[in-house]
């Protein structure tokens, strides 16, 4: 594909093309935009990029590429739904020592694991580390076959680009975050009022075009206050917390779920 571009010029077209796909703040294209210009600037066959869960303490695959000739159907199923503590693996290690690391052949390398049903030997592997201000926000990672198949300029160029894809991901990734508090509620991370309200508007506007059944659920808990008063606000915090999870337990996806205020709940139900 490279055939009379000089090397040294690869990294730049990828780090503008992140750029330009970050300024528009949209984490979850920036993040294909990223494994997609991964892969192409380290020539890999598989490249993902893993989001560290602070809450979870867990990394897992937000964005993947791959060439389908090497892996099996179920590949991507199967990394998505692993998810990998710190130290676990060739990407946990980087995520939990903070250091890139190049690796001539997996097989020979103690801390890589095998994952989605695919051999470790005769393969190399790039895994850079994703840190902004000293938080860890990820792991990038690009795998080919063939021990050796990756350069010391695809590492270079890899690092050049993780590091414009650092800065593009923590962006993206601030702005989903006070996008996601506008419309949630804080402490149980239902939807909250307002934006319930709006959903309820345009819901009932839709029911009455189509004609189609629409259900509202009101949920009140009537325990808050005698909770509070007994046992503590923490406590009552809690109650809200586990009201909310077993709401969202038994409804469907598709339903709109929200705090409405104090221990109201709201449960609405297109068709």
């Amino acid at each position: 594909e490279w055939t009379g571009v000089r090397p040294c010029a690869l990294p730049f077209w990828a780090v503008n093309e992140v750029a330009r796909q970050a300024a528009d703040l949209d984490l979850d294209a920036t993040l294909e935009t990223i494994v997609a210009s991964f892969r192409r600037v380290t020539t890999a066959d598989s490249t993902a990029v893993y989001l560290w869960d602070e809450t979870e303490q867990r990394l897992g695959v937000a964005a993947m590429t791959w060439d389908e000739r090497y892996y099996p159907a179920t590949y991507e199923r199967d990394i998505r739904e692993r998810q990998l503590r710190l130290g676990e693996g060739i990407v946990g290690w980087c995520a939990e020592h903070r250091e890139p690391a190049l690796i001539a052949d997996m097989g020979q390398d103690p801390r890589p694991r095998a994952m989605g049903g695919v051999q470790l030997d005769a393969k190399a592997a790039i895994v850079i580390p994703l840190v902004a201000d000293q938080r860890l926000l990820g792991v990038i990672r690009a795998v080919k076959m063939g021990p050796g198949s990756f350069t010391s300029d695809h590492y270079r160029f890899a690092q050049t680009l993780a590091s414009q894809a650092t800065l593009a991901i923590s962006a993206a990734s601030a702005h989903a975050a006070v996008r996601r508090l506008s419309v949630t509620d804080e402490l149980t991370g239902l939807y909250n009022a307002r934006h319930f309200s709006t959903r309820l508007r345009d819901e009932v506007e839709r029911a009455k075009r189509t004609g189609r059944p629409l259900a509202l659920i009101i949920v009140d808990s009537d325990a808050l206050k005698i909770v509070n008063d007994r046992f503590g606000n923490d406590e009552g915090n809690r109650l809200l917390v586990s009201i909310a999870r077993t709401i969202q337990q038994h409804v469907r996806t598709s339903d709109v779920v929200a705090r409405f205020g104090g221990d109201e709940f709201m449960v609405l139900q297109p068709d």
